[in-house]
């Protein structure tokens, strides 16, 4: 059993990190307590209707849309669990909450679980919180499951839950970021995706080009970090908040001899379904809208200013409006191996060598 332990907890944490693995994980981990079936299921304590089920298999993927569309609100089983007080990591068994003749009269059962043979469940306890209610099921026919066998398992189960709350943390940041990041790519937005302590988790390529120029907003070993003292401890003080879902808002950000910023903040993580913690990722979304975009200079003025080719100055003029090189490839129909060698032959005529610094010294023209 050993080595059948050690294979399932590789599983479970090789899911965590590749969602599409939970049904191989769950599946072996039934074979294993000799179950029919195995999933893990997420309830919302205030509707009692489902949040999550994932890496169920056979009998279980034909019920669980009706469960979702109406047998949830009516299975007078998922009111009495949940009103029963447990502790992540307990083991719960069918026969705890009903008797041996209550099935005769759930319609629940009688319509929908035992014809597929799902007769008995033992499920532990994931998550309790007082909004949501998690676990990891186990369903056979018969015999009902024996207690003591199961909890030779609660070693494995220690690592289960490690592994669905890790995964659910990197879902969260992956389906918030991606949320975000679709929206705000098609709008070409300068945009940044951070955690409550001002830490980097996503950027749009149009606020990388912002951030490695002159700007009054840093990035410090992952942090950002304002270059006024007084305006980075608002700074901080309004991501901490959004992230928290508390609140937002606007802060104009200056330095010496840069351009002032308008940094617009809000809460990122409210509405996101998570249901292991809360309803919130901890994030905040950031806005930037630096001065020199407000009006980009026109490729004819470019031209003439920096004495460069048509061409040159076209590409100048979209790094101005925030537009990535791959970005302007695409919008020029031309490779990006084009792009980049224009982009070198301005550095090469303005004395620069990022592009902040050449969008800088456009500005300052």
């Amino acid at each position: 059993m050993r080595r059948e332990a050690e294979n399932l907890i590789a599983l479970f944490y090789e899911s965590a990190a590749s969602p599409s693995r939970w049904g191989h994980a769950l599946t072996a981990f039934a074979n294993a307590a000799d179950a029919l079936d195995a999933h893990i299921v997420a309830l919302d304590k205030t509707t009692n209707e489902p949040l999550l089920v994932v890496g169920h298999r056979g009998p279980l993927r034909d019920i669980l849309a009706e469960h979702s569309s109406g047998w949830a609100v009516r299975d007078p089983l998922i009111t009495g669990t949940l009103s029963t007080p447990m502790v992540p990591g307990s083991l719960m068994l069918s026969q705890d909450y009903l008797t041996r003749a209550e099935p005769a009269h759930q319609a629940f059962y009688q319509d929908v679980l035992i014809p597929r043979g799902l007769r008995h469940q033992a499920a532990w306890i994931l998550e309790a919180s007082p909004a949501v209610h998690a676990v990891v099921a186990l369903h056979r026919n018969g015999p009902a499951f024996n207690r003591a066998s199961l909890q030779s398992w609660d070693g494995v189960i220690g690592h289960l839950q490690r592994a669905v709350r890790l995964g659910m943390r990197l879902g969260q940041l992956e389906a918030q970021a991606t949320r975000l990041g679709h929206v705000a790519e098609r709008a070409r937005l300068p945009y940044l995706l951070v955690d409550a302590a001002g830490r980097l988790l996503r950027r749009s390529d149009a606020a990388s080009n912002l951030l490695n120029g002159r700007s009054p907003l840093h990035l410090k070993a992952g942090l950002l970090s304002a270059a006024n003292d007084e305006e980075h401890a608002r700074l901080t003080s309004m991501i901490g908040a959004a992230a928290r879902g508390l609140g937002g808002g606007t802060i104009r950000l200056t330095a010496e001899n840069a351009e002032a910023m308008q940094v617009d903040i809000s809460p990122a993580g409210s509405g996101v379904a998570n249901p292991f913690t809360s309803y919130s990722a901890n994030c905040a979304l950031i806005l930037l809208r630096p001065r020199l975009r407000r009006r980009s200079p026109t490729a004819a003025s470019l031209r003439q200013r920096l004495q460069c080719t048509l061409a040159e100055a076209q590409v100048a003029s979209a790094l101005a409006s925030g537009h990535s090189p791959r970005q302007i490839a695409a919008m020029r129909e031309v490779s990006i191996n084009t792009v980049r060698a224009q982009i070198r032959a301005l550095f090469a005529g303005t004395n620069t060598q990022r592009i902040g610094e050449l969008i800088a010294r456009m500005a300052a023209i």
